[in-house]
């Protein structure tokens, strides 16, 4: 069957007609490499801090979320309970880390509770100058007002009444497995996973525990119900926002919710869905509008990007959608978008062994800075950057 793809080259887009895309067509696969990457010595190498038994400054195991701006690059580490930090947006390959989050010091990876320490960090956002940290087995979010280098506790907790507790729970106050954070027109906003809701505060706080003032994806603060609906969830685990519109993926319902506006009430129903063709349909899919496990959003105010996990591949919509259902035009780690194995550089459906420049495993939450694409790779442990 012949079918028009899209492919991102560049962030330019080349429009090809073909049968596969290259690989198992008897064609040489087009797809766009990388220009850096971090936490491992090259692009064919995805081993665990680098093979090593203990963990080290240059090394992940299983890279979360990304956040990037002109001063600092946080990466969370998430099975080893830490967050790297590095100076300065990266611009070179397999760098050294120069402080870590949640640990004494970049060997030590033991999980903890305390306004120093983090248990299964999923996401850190670098706010203003602050870093907010997803601390998800231990069901909060940790608030520092600026940027700790030197093993220094947080100053405000949420989802927790102390430093010392770290107990799920439902309610306006408590948390269950939360992975993403985001801060936006002075609101903070924070997907509750376990709980398949977004918890928004009005203000960041600056105190501990302070309840949250609107939830979406439940009706009210009391409910943690999984559902399929234009007003439910099912483990939201990212978010983006342009400061008008709110985005939100769905790992578990493979879709992302879009509200026009950001909601002030409960319950408030999305206004679009992405990866489905309906607000009640869930499945996981490819193609140029399916999704599987999305898990991460970004933008470079024009573009859309979209960590298509299960699929093993970064869409790009362009311009952001503003209609449900709406197509990629492009794709990272892939030649088209009917491939979807892990690590396919020859696109000949089968994993290769290894990763390359070009192939990625399970896209975690991206960050777009400076023209550039920043993508942790979960299980190739790295982070590779792509850029123009």
């Amino acid at each position: 069957m012949q079918y028009v793809s899209t492919l991102a080259i560049g962030f330019g887009i080349l429009f090809l007609v073909g049968c596969g895309g290259g690989g198992d067509d008897g064609g040489a696969p087009t797809m766009p490499s990388a220009s850096f990457v971090v936490g491992q010595p090259g692009f064919t190498v995805n081993e665990v801090n680098r093979g090593l038994p203990t963990a080290v400054k240059n090394g992940f195991g299983n890279a979360g979320g990304v956040s990037v701006n002109g001063s600092y690059t946080l990466v969370a580490d998430t099975f080893q309970h830490r967050v790297l930090g590095f100076n300065g947006a990266i611009q070179a390959n397999d760098p050294d880390a120069d402080f870590v989050i949640g640990q004494p010091d970049f060997t030590t990876r033991t999980a903890g509770v305390a306004a120093n320490r983090l248990d299964q960090v999923r996401s850190a956002l670098l706010h203003g100058s602050g870093v907010l940290v997803c601390d998800t087995g231990n069901h909060r979010v940790l608030i520092w007002t600026t940027v700790p280098k030197a093993d220094e506790g947080a100053d405000y907790v949420v989802g927790q009444t102390n430093f010392t507790s770290g107990t799920e729970g439902v309610g306006s106050s408590k948390l269950r497995l939360p992975n993403a954070a985001l801060v936006v027109g002075g609101r903070l906003l924070v997907a509750d996973s376990g709980n398949h809701r977004v918890l928004i505060w009005n203000a960041v706080p600056t105190a501990n525990g302070v309840p949250a003032d609107v939830v979406v994806g439940q009706s009210n603060f009391l409910f943690n119900v999984a559902q399929t609906t234009a007003s439910g969830m099912n483990w939201p685990n990212a978010l983006w926002s342009d400061g008008t519109r709110l985005f939100v993926s769905e790992r578990v319902n493979n879709r992302i919710l879009v509200w026009n506006t950001i909601p002030t009430t409960n319950g408030a129903a999305a206004d679009l869905v992405l990866g489905q063709d309906d607000f009640t349909t869930s499945g996981p899919n490819a193609g140029p509008a399916g999704l599987d496990s999305p898990n991460g959003i970004t933008s470079d105010g024009t573009r859309l990007f979209v960590s298509d996990g299960g699929n093993n591949r970064i869409l790009i919509f362009d311009p952001i959608p503003t209609t449900s259902g709406a197509a990629a035009v492009g794709v990272i780690g892939q030649s088209d978008f009917v491939h979807t194995q892990h690590n396919d550089d020859d696109q000949n459906g089968s994993d290769d062994g290894s990763p390359t420049a070009r192939t990625l495993y399970h896209p975690n939450r991206i960050d777009f800075y400076g023209g550039r694409l920043f993508v942790p790779e979960f299980h190739n442990h790295r982070v590779t950057i792509f850029e123009p």
